[in-house]
């Protein structure tokens, strides 16, 4: 398994911003619009699958940048039974 660098993670984020704006762009919305909308849940569920893996690689030491200026996104765990 190859070591995670912060070389990967920059690279991965260009990818994923590249992604997130094309999703933003398709929706004929402004970003903030987009996620306050939320339209079929997928700004959710982006974000936050966004946010998971930005904690994980910080767990790392290494940094990964913000995806969207001006908000907060904070994940729980929920237990289910």
């Amino acid at each position: 398994m190859e070591r995670l660098t912060q070389k990967t993670v920059d690279e991965t984020f260009v990818r994923i911003k590249a992604e997130w704006d094309g999703l933003v762009a398709a929706s004929g919305l402004a970003e903030l619009e987009f996620i306050r909308q939320n339209p079929d849940g997928v700004a959710t569920h982006f974000l936050a699958k966004y946010q998971f893996c930005k904690e994980t690689v910080e767990e790392t030491n290494l940094e990964m940048p913000v995806l969207v200026e001006g908000i907060e996104i904070t994940l729980e765990q929920k237990d289910v039974g």
